[in-house]
């Protein structure tokens, strides 16, 4: 009685979701008004922002200002869209309810009404169009930031230097890194003269004791970490029956992930901490603190976070823990390189932010560049050699390693840098600085994305695997059979696969500075709804349609179960029918969940009716056969010529019908064969069901004697038998009969009908044997038959 109440519940709450919401009191003078406020305060600050587009000389950071703004503004355009909505639908409904003027029959207050409402819903309607409007204005805005944004992103990637071939590059290089020196060291001079009267050195004296607290803290959760990791392979080794030394995939790769999270928490609160300290030891004026602050995130945190990952794959003097087939000497030298190809990128970064702060000449940031992509360039071609090296020799421990995807990808590598070479050559710093560094940048994000992607498969053969930790306790805590797990295992596989690419394809868009791609207004645009003819799909539409069709699936499936658990199998109706009632009552329950979706997406039913309409030519030619078998598997459950149980013999073979489905019927042959028959088959054509109206059914058995035999004595024989035997039928009675005579003797025919059609073989096989044994007692010969 609970289940039913709680099932009763959940019906009433998914329908509760397709309501559509009530308005708390009804459509007021005050509220158009105050849309129409708000409205104008829209189109003003829309056309502030917009204006501000004209001024020449907008760098990068202004443009992207601008279109967040404009994409706020969106974001509110749209919200008061929704908005209106309500009200003016609600207007419309009390207008309609009005209805048209009568003539002579109506009161002047009706009237009154009437023109209020149609008042109402006139400026709620233009409100509407003004807000269509105004996000079209909007688009256009972004739309013109996007074009600044691409002019200028080609105009600074392909301005022409000096090239790195020319001497004078290399004496602007040495000058502006003199100059460089030179203004920081000013900077520093001047901070420290209008510092070093408040400075506070009990503030500098806590920076050491929060580093040293937090390299304890470090040390004590890496210790932690490290020693359940070991004792979780040390229990998947023992179940596996491998050694300690060989680290299971999950392990290795959990090492890895866990590991680059928390240096990336220590590294950040480190650098938060020294933030801090600088602040409260009064040293840390305007100038130094975007001084620091832009060391530390062009430089110092990038350099480490990649450093560490590196190092972490690579994992030096573990073997049993490395993702990559190097040897150690490989393995200590690859996070090596990583780490000063980091620092080579985060080196012209630094500069190029710094400069506005310095005021340092522009002419003097290109040797910088040069250096930094030079730097780059030669790192990246030594991994490049190295790793080419080592897949060549591999590994001959027998690990499984996770990166030798990466080998694949050399040859584009080659040809990138060859680019960036060739630019450098001819005076394009910025282009090769470009490519060279998004290399690095593209590479190591792959490399993160590829750790995610092993992960999960790893997490997977885990859990299909019974004799891992993971794998065990999966199965005690869900209680699913070995098919289960592995349906749940493809479906985690697929879900992380196909996030990962929705990940990574704006992800490498923003790498390699597509900065004209408005990934932004694409979300605002999903987020206000896609609208196909006169249906508007938004992603909290489908959420709940989802989410709606769900509950709907699992409680018919929880309602079918109950209704053969607790009412079917509680009564005397055969199992057809049993069959028949449960599957429509599935096939209700899932119309129903659909449509109370389709009603939580928002979609109309007229709309779906017109569409249905349209689709009925197409499926007139189409999907004509599906829709006949589809139909011919409702009349089956209706009409029921056709059961689940029946013993029926079809063009396509004899057997038992095992399941009746949308489209076809399942039908278990006698050889342990199914046969997969169209609904319609058994519609359109004849089909013999031998347990159509009951299970009685007529057996025969052919017996040929010599000529010399009395016929009396085998017919007397004959019937004795058959009436002897418990499961012959008493009525109808059992006929024997001379059927006819041969030139081998002469053929009798034993005729009895069963209870159950399915013994008829077994009693027939019986028949035989009795008859074998009496023939033998009287001395009457058989014949085998022709």
């Amino acid at each position: 009685m609970r289940g039913l109440i709680l099932r009763a519940l959940l019906l009433i709450i998914v329908a509760g979701l397709c309501l559509p919401p009530a308005h708390a009191q009804s459509t007021t003078d005050n509220q158009v008004v105050s849309a129409e406020i708000k409205i104008e305060t829209l189109k003003s600050r829309l056309a502030a922002v917009t204006s501000i587009l004209g001024t020449p000389d907008l760098t990068d950071e202004d443009l992207l200002n601008q279109k967040s703004a404009i994409e706020v503004l969106r974001l509110e355009i749209i919200a008061e869209q929704s908005k209106l909505n309500g009200p003016l639908s609600e207007v419309r409904q009390q207008a309609e309810k009005i209805g048209q003027p009568s003539e002579g029959a109506e009161t002047p207050a009706i009237a009154a009404q009437r023109r209020i409402l149609e008042t109402r819903s006139a400026r709620l309607a233009a409100s509407q169009k003004q807000l269509e409007l105004l996000d079209f204005e909007a688009q256009q805005g972004v739309s013109r930031i996007s074009t600044l944004q691409r002019d200028q992103f080609f105009q600074r990637i392909f301005k022409a230097d000096k090239s790195v071939l020319d001497p004078r590059l290399w004496l602007e290089t040495v000058t502006g890194l003199g100059e460089f020196m030179k203004r920081t060291g000013n900077l520093l001079i001047r901070s420290w003269e209008a510092s070093s009267a408040q400075i506070n050195l009990v503030g500098l004296a806590l920076f050491p004791a929060g580093a040293g607290l937090l390299f304890l803290l470090w040390k004590l959760i890496r210790r932690l970490f490290t020693g359940n990791l070991q004792a979780r392979t040390r229990s998947d080794n023992d179940l596996q029956g491998a050694t300690v030394s060989q680290m299971t995939p999950i392990s290795r790769l959990l090492r890895v992930l866990i590991g680059s999270i928390l240096s990336f928490i220590v590294i950040v609160i480190a650098a938060i901490l020294f933030l801090a300290t600088l602040n409260l030891a009064g040293v840390l004026t305007d100038d130094i603190e975007k001084l620091v602050e832009t060391a530390l995130g062009s430089v110092f945190i990038p350099t480490l976070l990649y450093g560490t990952l590196t190092y972490l794959v690579c994992a030096p003097r573990r073997p049993e823990a490395r993702l990559v087939a190097v040897d150690e000497p490989s393995a200590r030298l690859l996070p090596l390189l990583i780490l000063a190809a980091s620092f080579a990128l985060s080196y012209g970064a630094f500069f190029y932010e710094v400069s506005g702060l310095l005021n340092l000449p522009l002419n003097l940031l290109a040797g910088q560049s040069a250096v930094s992509t030079i730097a780059m360039i030669v790192l990246i071609g030594l991994m490049l050699l190295l790793i080419k090296d080592q897949a060549k020799k591999g590994q001959a421990d027998g690990s499984s390693y996770f990166m030798t995807w990466f080998v694949k990808v050399l040859p584009v590598i080659w040809v990138l840098l060859g680019i960036a070479s060739a630019a450098l050559a001819l005076g394009y710093i910025s282009l090769g600085y470009f490519i060279a560094s998004n290399i690095i940048h593209t590479a190591l994000f792959g490399i993160i994305i590829a750790l995610v992607h092993y992960f999960a498969d790893a997490v997977a053969e885990a859990a299909l695997n019974p004799s891992t930790g993971f794998g065990l306790k999966l199965r005690d805590f869900m209680g699913l059979t070995e098919r289960g797990i592995a349906r749940i295992a493809l479906i985690f596989r697929t879900l992380v696969d196909i996030l990962l690419v929705l990940i990574s394809i704006p992800v490498l868009f923003i790498i390699w500075t597509v900065t004209w791609v408005d990934f932004r207004s694409v979300l605002n645009s999903l987020v206000s709804g896609i609208t196909i003819g006169n249906i508007t799909i938004s992603p909290s539409g489908l959420l709940i349609a989802a989410i709606v069709l769900v509950l709907g699936v699992l409680l018919t499936r929880s309602l079918t179960g109950w209704l053969q658990r607790r009412v079917l199998s509680e009564t005397t109706l055969d199992k057809g029918v049993q069959d028949s009632v449960r599957t429509g009552t599935s096939y209700l329950g899932y119309l129903i969940a659909a449509a109370l979706a389709l009603g939580a997406a928002g979609i109309d039913f007229s709309n779906i009716a017109i569409i249905a309409g349209a689709l009925g030519v197409g499926i007139g030619f189409g999907l004509q056969s599906i829709v006949n078998n589809f139909v011919s598997g409702l009349i089956l459950l209706a009409e029921r010529p056709v059961r689940v149980g029946d013993w029926v013999v079809t063009n396509a073979g004899e057997g038992i019908v095992k399941k009746i489905n949308v489209r076809s019927t399942e039908i278990e042959t006698f050889d342990n064969c199914t046969v997969i028959v169209p609904n319609s088959n058994l519609i359109t054509e004849s089909v013999r069901n031998w347990t159509h109206r009951d299970s009685v059914g007529r057996l025969g058995v052919n017996v040929l004697v010599l000529p010399g035999a009395k016929v009396e004595d085998v017919t007397e024989i004959l019937k004795t038998v058959a009436k002897d035997h418990p499961k012959i039928l008493r009525y109808p009675e059992p006929q024997v009969t001379l059927s006819k005579f041969t030139i081998h003797g002469m053929e009798f025919d034993v005729k009895g009908h069963v209870a159950d059609v399915f013994e008829a073989a077994r009693v027939a096989s019986d028949l035989r044997i009795s008859i074998a044994q009496a023939f033998a007692k009287k001395r009457i010969k058989m014949v085998a038959q022709p």
